[in-house]
Order: C-alpha cells, then sequence, then structure tokens
C-alpha cells in the first residue's frame, strides 16, 4: 500500500477528543449533510488499547490509522507516573536504556504487535528522542529498525520511522536520515523543542529543511506537532503534518522528564466551554478564555462570529461550545484550500491568506484598544510572512 496522505492535515486522536471527531464523521443528521474528508489519523495507542470498539467510526469512516505507543517515553522515569502508559500490552518493566538492545527490541516488537492488533494501517516504528543536541542515537535506530524490519507474525504494513530531533542539533539528525535502510516507507519527524506557530522564520526555514532533506531522500514526511502550519508545510512540499484539534500544537521532550497537570484549558474531556479553538481567520488557536474576552468586543466577536462549517450551522449554542468539532473542521478545510491548488501556486496563494489573517488581527485589535483591552499578540503571523517572502525570493533568485 502506497501511503497517500491527501490534504495533509492528521489530527491527533484520544481520550480528549474522540468524542467530538465522532459527532463530525458519524452519521449524517438532518442539520449535518456534508462529510468531512480525514484520510488519516493518529491515534493514542494506550488509550485505544483499553477501548479499541472506539475506533469503529474512525475505520467505517475509511480513515487510516496510525498509532502512536509512545515509545520514546519508556526512556524516561517520569513515564512510570502516567497510568495508561504502564498499564499498555507493550510497555517495558522499567526504564529503557537508548544502550541495551533486547530492550529496545522488545519495546518495537511490543509495540508493532499492539498497532497490529488494533487494526493500524501503517506501523509507527518507536524511536528516541535525544536528551540533548550532540546525542547521537544511530546505533539505537539501528537496533530498533532491524527489529522492526525482521518481524514476520504481523500482517505486513508500511514502516513509519518516528526520527527524534534536536532543533540545535540539526546535522544529527540529518545524518540519521541519510542511514534509514530502504524498507522505511515513511519518516515521522519529531523535533524538539518546536512551536511552529510561535518561533521566528530562520528557526522555521531551519526545522522545514529538516523535513524537505527527508523527502529529497525519497521518504513521505510527517511533520511532528507542526499540524498548526499544516498548509504552509504542503505548500512546501512536506506530505502531512499532525496535531491535536486546537491543542498539541507545540512539543517539548523535557516535559516528559517532569509530571504536570494539564492546562485547564485542555483538560475538558471531548470539549465543550473549556476547549481551545482553532480560528481559520486568524490562524491560530486560542484558550477558551481568550476567545470568551474577545467575543465581549463587538467589533472583535463580528470577526470571530459566521461559521458556516457544519459544526455550526443550524445551531444556537455559543461559538466555543463545539470547538473541538470546529477546530477539525477549519483546519481540514485550510489544508484541503492549499491541497485543491497547483503547485505553482499554493505559496502565493498561503502567503495572501496570511496577509488577511494579519488584517483581520489588526481590526480586532483595533477594537480591542478602543476597549481599554490587552491587543492580540501581531508577531506569530508577521514570521510567517517573513518566512514565505524569504522562500518566494529564494526560488525566484534560484
Amino acid at each position: 500500500m502506497d501511503l497517500e496522505f491527501g490534504h495533509g492535515f492528521i489530527p491527533r486522536i484520544g481520550e480528549d477528543n474522540y468524542k467530538a471527531v465522532d459527532r463530525c464523521i458519524g452519521p449524517a443528521d438532518l442539520f449535518t449533510q456534508d462529510s468531512l474528508v480525514l484520510p488519516w489519523a493518529i491515534v493514542d495507542g494506550a488509550w485505544a488499547e483499553s477501548r479499541p470498539e472506539l475506533l469503529d467510526t474512525l475505520k467505517l469512516n475509511q480513515t487510516r490509522l496510525l498509532v502512536d505507543t509512545s515509545g520514546w517515553r519508556y526512556r524516561y522515569a517520569a513515564t512510570a507516573d502516567i497510568k495508561k502508559l504502564i498499564g499498555a500490552s507493550w510497555a517495558p518493566k522499567g526504564v529503557v536504556s537508548t544502550a541495551d538492545k533486547v530492550q529496545c527490541r522488545e519495546l518495537v516488537a511490543g509495540s508493532l504487535r499492539a498497532q497490529a492488533s488494533l487494526g493500524a494501517d501503517a506501523y509507527l516504528i518507536p524511536g528516541w528522542m535525544p536528551d540533548h543536541a550532540s546525542e547521537d542515537l544511530r546505533s539505537a535506530y539501528e537496533v530498533t529498525l532491524s527489529e522492526a524490519g525482521a518481524m514476520n507474525d504481523i500482517e505486513p504494513r508500511p514502516l513509519v520511522a518516528f526520527v527524534g530531533g534536536h532543533t540545535r542539533g540539526l546535522d544529527q539528525v540529518a545524518r540519521l536520515l541519510n542511514e534509514l535502510p530502504h524498507f522505511i516507507s515513511a519518516v515521522y519527524v519529531q523535533l524538539s523543542p518546536v512551536t511552529p506557530i510561535r518561533v521566528g522564520p530562520s528557526k522555521l526555514e531551519a526545522i522545514t529543511g529538516i523535513y524537505q532533506h527527508a523527502a529529497a531522500l525519497g521518504f513521505k514526511v510527517i511533520a511532528g506537532h507542526a499540524g498548526a502550519v499544516t498548509p504552509i508545510m504542503r505548500a512546501l512540499g512536506i506530505d502531512a503534518a499532525d496535531a491535536g484539534l486546537a491543542t498539541g500544537e507545540t512539543f517539548d521532550r523535557s516535559r516528559a522528564r517532569r509530571t504536570s497537570k494539564r492546562a485547564d484549558d485542555d483538560a475538558s474531556q471531548g470539549g465543550g466551554r473549556r476547549s481551545r479553538m482553532y480560528f481559520s481567520q486568524l490562524g491560530r488557536s486560542l484558550a477558551a478564555t481568550e476567545v470568551e474576552r474577545l467575543l465581549a468586543v463587538p467589533a472583535a466577536a463580528a470577526e470571530l462570529q459566521g461559521c458556516r462549517m457544519p459544526c455550526h450551522r443550524f445551531r444556537s449554542d455559543h461559538l466555543i461550545e463545539r470547538a473541538r468539532e470546529h477546530s477539525l473542521w477549519a483546519r481540514v478545510q485550510d489544508a484541503q484550500l492549499v491541497d485543491s491548488l497547483p503547485h505553482s501556486m499554493r505559496l502565493t496563494s498561503v502567503y495572501e491568506r496570511l496577509r488577511a489573517q494579519r488584517s483581520t488581527i489588526s481590526t480586532i485589535n483595533g477594537a480591542l484598544e478602543t476597549a481599554n483591552m490587552e491587543p492580540l499578540d501581531i508577531k506569530p503571523v508577521d514570521n510567517h510572512l517573513a518566512w514565505i517572502s524569504r522562500t518566494v525570493a529564494s526560488r525566484s533568485a534560484a
């Protein structure tokens, strides 16, 4: 089976949002006749293993599945505090050392067998995150990848290698990518720390360069936790990017070393008035408290309201009552708009869309300033405009 990721936005699905996803792709009702195009999804393996029937709606929708077993987390002692990971069928007895070949092989074998039992359409081979920018993990990857390639007790499926890297050690990531075996179909490149909606244009260029390097080697590429900039990634030739539904849009490996409670805006099970929400007209997600603040200013509210997608059409409930459904519909729609264009038009289209988003944010900020309220940060969209402008200029020069 060839890996084709469709429009390129891959939602991460787990306990906190599966109900919202079900409502988006489940049987149509009187008010929801449109169908959501969702070619692929990444599901939380530890959550799905305890209730595999919750994946039925996705399978009936013909959404192909990747199962994330969070193998890299077992390198850290703090993972023992995460009940669902310790209780998973593939969980090791203790902390895994990347130097211990037996432990590495057992983790890979257990993970792939669990993915097969859950009906994964491609297997995500567990990988590792480096502890520091210069750590060389190629020997550990050689063990895990060879184990995956040798397994013959699971149904054959395309293999996707999890490739972890530090954003200050991109040369190490490139060397690792260069040595991946030929039987790997795709790479899931997870860099850390990465906050695509916040970082500057130079860092965005460097990160994108690694994704493009992987693509040039012949791999399909998923940009890990970079779903917040899926349209730009698609315009730059990257196959796909994943993120949660207005959550999970950043990644920092250092958090795995410590246990902490989720932020209040991420804690709601299945959505509702405490959920974050993505707005296409802004090009970013906002916390529920921030949305409420903007809705209190009529001129700002006018820029956010008026959604005509199935998440809000014919519904009179509060705007963020269906925050996660809206975030999924809006992310998919944004990705489809870029994917529908010829490759030669994508960068220009994304640039014009960013300019429109900047104009909308400026309008909202004018209303907020008139109301003596703190304006929205306009720097993220300026960073993205600079990023795209540099790319267009470099291609024109070439």
